[in-house]
C-alpha cells in the first residue's frame, strides 16, 4: 500500500500543474466524493480571505479614528505609523491572499486620505501609507477579479486618491487589446452617476473631471475616436474641461479647432474660473503650428 502511494506521489510530482488540474477535473466528474472534497477546499479558502478582510476592515476603521496632528513650524505632533501594517499587507500578498485587498482597498484609501488631511495635507511625510497602498494595488492586480474589473477598481481608487499617494497606475503600462479598453470604457460609463452632480449644477467638479479623463483615455485606447471627441467636447462645455479638449485637438492635428476652443474657453471661464482661462491663454494660438 505504501509503495503504491509513493508511486502515485512520484507520478504527480512529475506532472505539470495543468496536467494535474486536467486529471483532477476528470476524477471529480466521475467521483462525487472527490468533487465535494475539492469544492469544500475552495469554500474553506474563500472563508479565510473573508475572515482576513473582516479583520483588516476593523483595523482600518480604528485607524480612521486615530488622533493625529502635526505642527510643521515646531515639527512636533502625533503622526500615523503604518509600517507594521505594510509588513502585514506584504505578507498577505506573499502568502497568496490578493483577494483580501479587493475588499479592503477602497476603505484603506479613504482612511489614508482622512489621516493626511488631519496632518494638514503633508503628504510628503513618510507614514508607510504609500507603501501600504502599493501593496493593495499589487494585490488587486493579482486577484481573481476579471482584468476589466481590476482596471475599473483601480481607476476608482485613482480618482479617490486626492493626495496622489499611489502615483501612475501600473496597469496603464500593460498592452491590453482594444477590446479590454472598450469594455472598461463601457463599465465606467455605467458608473457616471457616482461622479456627476445634479443635472442643474453649473459648478466645476474635481471628481467629474478625473472620471471624465479616464473615460476619454479608455475610449482613445479602445480606438473609439468619434465617441472620445464627442465626450471630451461635452465635458468642455459642461465641466469647463477646455484645456483637455484643446490638448486632444492639438494631438490629433486639428489646430484650427484648437484655436477656436481656446477662445471659447477663455470667454466662458475668465470671470468664474480665471485659473482655467489663464491656463488656456498660455496655449497661445499663434504658437500652434502644424
Amino acid at each position: 500500500m505504501k509503495s503504491a502511494t509513493t508511486n502515485i506521489s512520484t507520478i504527480l510530482k512529475s506532472m505539470s500543474k495543468s496536467e494535474i488540474i486536467e486529471v483532477l477535473t476528470v476524477i471529480a466528474g466521475q467521483y462525487p466524493g472527490v468533487r465535494k472534497f475539492i469544492e469544500k477546499k475552495e469554500t474553506e479558502g474563500a472563508g479565510i480571505d473573508d475572515l482576513l478582510a473582516e479583520k483588516y476592515l476593523e483595523k482600518i476603521a480604528v485607524l480612521s479614528e486615530e488622533e493625529v496632528w502635526y505642527d510643521r513650524y515646531t515639527e512636533t505632533g502625533h503622526l500615523p505609523d503604518h509600517w507594521d501594517l505594510y509588513s502585514e499587507f506584504k505578507a498577505l500578498n506573499k502568502k497568496g491572499h490578493p483577494d483580501v485587498f479587493v475588499a479592503i482597498g477602497p476603505e484603506y484609501l479613504k482612511t489614508a486620505n482622512i489621516l493626511i488631511e488631519k496632518v494638514s495635507g503633508d503628504d510628503n511625510c513618510d507614514f508607510g501609507m504609500n507603501e501600504c497602498l502599493l501593496e493593495i494595488v499589487k494585490g488587486i492586480e493579482n486577484s481573481s477579479l476579471p482584468v476589466t474589473t481590476q482596471i475599473v477598481t483601480l481607476i476608482q481608487m485613482d480618482i479617490a486618491d486626492v493626495w496622489g499617494m499611489i502615483g501612475e497606475p501600473t496597469f496603464t503600462k500593460h498592452q491590453y487589446p482594444k477590446e479590454v479598453w472598450s469594455q472598461v470604457a463601457d463599465m465606467l460609463s455605467a458608473l457616471k452617476a457616482d461622479y456627476y452632480g445634479p443635472p442643474e449644477s453649473t459648478e466645476w467638479s474635481y471628481y467629474r473631471e478625473e472620471f471624465a479623463r479616464w473615460v476619454i483615455r479608455c475610449l482613445d485606447r479602445a480606438g473609439r475616436k468619434k465617441e472620445m471627441f464627442s465626450y471630451a467636447e461635452t465635458e468642455a462645455r459642461e465641466n469647463y474641461m477646455y484645456g483637455d479638449y484643446v490638448d486632444i485637438l492639438i494631438c490629433e492635428g486639428d489646430l484650427e479647432a484648437a484655436k477656436r476652443w481656446i477662445e471659447l474657453g477663455i470667454t466662458a471661464t475668465q470671470r468664474i474660473y480665471p485659473g482655467i482661462a489663464s491656463n488656456l491663454s498660455k496655449k497661445n494660438p499663434e504658437n500652434l503650428t502644424g
